[in-house]
């Protein structure tokens, strides 16, 4: 839609500026050049949206493709989302860790369900601890945490 109104705005200027210099220039030969040249400004003008093919986007695209492109985008952003929060819940529970790595899938309705949680942590952290503060203030079952240490 920002595309056609762009494409419309563009046009107008177009004949308006076209307009403005066919009473600016005086009869002759140089206003049939201006002309000539404005009327192919122009028709570049309304021609250009469909010239425009360096970008891919996802409305362009067949529907299950794009909505595989969504996607992955999605599934990403959660992925890191989860892996931060869990992150700073430990952290903040006073369990130093190195890294959290979060595996989400999505499923038909669009709901995200966290699938694994995998946190490595030092030597002296205490395992029970981590998956305790995990499940009571995260409510992450304990079958899907796999903690390693270094």
């Amino acid at each position: 839609m920002e595309q056609l109104q762009a494409t419309v705005c563009a046009v107008g200027i177009g004949i308006t500026v076209a307009a403005l210099f066919g009473m600016l220039f005086p009869n002759g030969n140089m206003k049939k050049a201006a002309e000539t040249g404005l009327t192919v400004l122009l028709l570049f003008l309304l021609v250009s949206p469909f010239l425009r093919s360096g970008n891919i986007d996802s409305r362009i695209l067949s529907e299950g493709l794009a909505y595989d492109l969504e996607t992955f985008s999605t599934v990403d952003v959660y992925q890191n989302a989860v892996a931060n929060y869990i992150q700073i819940t430990l952290e903040n529970a006073g369990i130093p860790t190195q890294s959290v790595r979060a595996t989400v899938q999505l499923d038909d309705d669009n709901t995200v369900l966290l699938q694994s949680v995998q946190v490595e942590a030092s030597k002296d952290t205490d395992t029970e601890v981590l998956m305790q503060v995990l499940e009571d203030r995260l409510e992450i079952p304990s079958e899907i945490i796999t903690v390693q240490g270094e």
